[in-house]
């Protein structure tokens, strides 16, 4: 009896966990374009500076 109860029990709360954690997702989808703009500017900026310290030295 209890063994079914926790396995219902879990389940539900694996469901619950997936079903926010797709949310969670979506959500960061849609901020994503403009987070990876960003990151990537930041990267070329960083390659471009540890260019100028390569050739500068």
């Amino acid at each position: 009896m209890l063994g079914g109860q926790s396995c219902r029990w879990w389940s539900a709360l694996i469901e619950s966990s997936v079903t926010s954690q797709i949310a969670e997702f979506q959500k960061s989808l849609q901020v994503f374009p403009k987070a990876m703009k960003t990151r990537l500017k930041e990267i070329d900026c960083l390659r471009r500076t540890s260019l100028e310290i390569r050739l500068g030295n």
